[in-house]
């Protein structure tokens, strides 16, 4: 990505920025929707995105790139404790350090492991509509959730 932030901007961002604690985090002060917000230009960005652009340059940033926490804290811009990963990455560092909910732990979860060692010992395939309807009345999930279940794309941690 080509861009340049100006000295004023940039001293208007870290203006934002408080100051390194115990742990080495520098925790963005500013605007906040789950992560820190910083507005540059006409250009509205994750203030951890622009922290890391600032250290490793905005031409390295690609734009699908996740920028990771090593600290996992999301206020936190230090950039030495910001990586640039894919979203397959990101996710992975999550799950290996116990952050990621899965299966019944996941707040919105309507499968519990047992309900999907059932849709699997019942040998339905995705094209399975009647087996696949009951599983959907009978668990309140829909067409793609019991697929995903099937396919193991869903719930992969239940044997």
């Amino acid at each position: 990505m080509k861009y340049t932030p100006s000295q004023h901007e940039i001293g208007r961002f870290w203006a934002l920025v408080g100051p390194l604690d115990a742990n080495g985090c520098r925790d963005w002060r500013g605007p906040m929707h789950q992560y820190g917000r910083f507005w540059s230009g006409r250009q509205m960005w994750m203030a951890h995105r622009f922290a890391f652009g600032l250290a490793h340059g905005f031409a390295t940033l690609t734009p699908r790139a996740h920028i990771c926490h090593a600290c996992d804290r999301p206020i936190c811009v230090e950039p030495a404790h910001l990586w640039q990963g894919t979203p397959g990455e990101n996710a992975a560092d999550s799950t290996a350090k116990g952050r990621r909910a899965l299966g019944e732990a996941y707040p919105n979860a309507k499968l519990t492991a047992d309900a999907v060692r059932e849709i699997r010992r019942s040998g339905a395939t995705v094209k399975d509509a009647v087996l696949i309807g009951g599983f959907m009345a009978k668990f309140g999930v829909s067409y793609t959730t019991i697929c995903h279940v099937i396919t193991r794309q869903a719930w992969k941690h239940v044997k």
